[in-house]
């Protein structure tokens, strides 16, 4: 699941010759960019999230609860650092900061699956992240031999970063400047209301006759 920093270049060897040269990397790119996407989204969110609905909860609510098992899910890369020999310390943050980010964005996800009832497209939204990986700020860096070639648009650039998430976020409401990324309505929680109202009218009427 939600991939660490850098894109899969930068995990996987730096250069798409060095990914076409390694089986394993070939494999780490699958996986992270195919398989985890398509198995983690059947399991947490096309799985999970309607017997959370079924049972009462808010799509908000449920929208938070679902990703606390997406983001425990991955709590065991921790004990993986721990046996290569990593500091506790350094682990227990990093689980930490994990945890939190992939449960943030289990709840995006959560979010969209319930406006949408699209399986596919959180996926395809959950492998795009793991391509992108988190932000890479190494062009603040302001010494060093490796100095970035884009520093002197270290502000420009961080403001498009803060633009983008004022965006992302207003995307979740038709508030603001009156659009919305998501559709009107929830997809998931109506087909739920729809098959209890039918579950509801068969039970009060066993024999389908109709009053018309």
């Amino acid at each position: 699941g939600g991939g660490g920093g850098g894109g899969p270049a930068a995990r996987f060897g730096g250069s798409p010759v060095g990914l076409e040269a390694s089986g394993g990397r070939r494999w780490g790119l699958t996986r992270d960019l195919l398989v985890a996407p398509l198995v983690e989204e059947a399991v947490f969110r096309g799985c999970m999230t309607a017997p959370l609905l079924s049972a009462g909860l808010s799509p908000t609510v449920a929208s938070w609860t679902a990703p606390l098992f997406f983001g425990t899910a991955h709590v065991h890369h921790a004990v993986v650092k721990l046996r290569e020999g990593h500091p506790p310390g350094m682990v227990a943050v990093g689980t930490v900061f994990q945890t939190a980010y992939t449960t943030l964005f289990g709840a995006y996800a959560t979010h969209a699956y319930i406006r949408t009832g699209s399986v596919p497209a959180v996926a395809l939204c959950h492998s795009f992240c793991n391509f992108m990986g988190l932000p890479d700020l190494g062009f603040r860096k302001e010494r060093g031999e490796d100095l970035s070639c884009v520093y002197r648009f270290r502000h420009a650039i961080s403001a498009c970063y803060v633009l983008g998430m004022v965006l992302f976020g207003m995307g979740f409401s038709d508030h603001g400047f009156g659009w919305c990324f998501f559709p009107d309505e929830s997809m998931l929680p109506a087909l739920i209301g729809a098959d209890e109202n039918q579950s509801k009218e068969d039970k009060s009427n066993p024999m389908g006759i109709s009053a018309a």
